[in-house]
């Protein structure tokens, strides 16, 4: 399904929902984006949100000029001007950051462009540990995609043992 979503959002422009990966720590859910980047051929961004400050989503203010002449200038965050179109961004654990940090993101993933830098043709996704600490304001924005925990249910293992062997053609048993 992130494969179709990835096609999407690159062939056709969807951008509308954000996949949410939700599971437990050690599920798979950064490796699975880095498969999918890696099958795409792209580059895999990881995020942390829960390490960035509000005052560094877009980048920094530093003074150019000397004497009256001085004034403020965006140096973005090397994060945005190092995207490449088809790259994928995962920001892992995104319910974790401040509400301002991960409000600013949905921002700037819905327009596409950082304090007037235009950004290129990427793939969001976000990740999470739970949805405890869940904003309802970001209901339309995320897609929830469960991801089970395989060590723990063994009704899961046995879905993914029955998909892996329909995918590449043995017989389960």
């Amino acid at each position: 399904e992130l494969i179709k979503m990835y096609n999407a959002a690159m062939r056709m422009n969807v951008k509308t929902v954000i996949p949410h990966l939700v599971g437990p720590p050690g599920v798979g859910k950064s490796l699975t984006m880095r498969q999918l980047a890696k099958h795409a051929g792209r580059n895999v961004h990881v995020v942390n949100v829960s390490r960035i400050s509000p005052l560094e989503i877009e980048g920094v203010q530093m003074p150019h000029g000397e004497g009256e002449e001085q004034y403020l200038k965006l140096l973005l965050n090397t994060l945005w001007t190092k995207l490449e179109e088809g790259d994928i961004v995962l920001f892992d654990e995104f319910l974790r950051g401040f509400p301002e940090v991960y409000n600013a993101l949905l921002d700037i993933i819905t327009d596409r462009e950082v304090a007037g830098f235009k950004l290129p043709k990427v793939f969001f996704v976000a990740a999470s540990n739970s949805v405890a600490t869940y904003d309802k304001a970001l209901e339309d924005r995320l897609l929830h995609i469960f991801v089970p925990d395989l060590r723990q249910s063994m009704s899961a293992r046995t879905a993914s043992k029955q998909l892996l062997a329909n995918e590449i053609g043995i017989i389960s048993d």
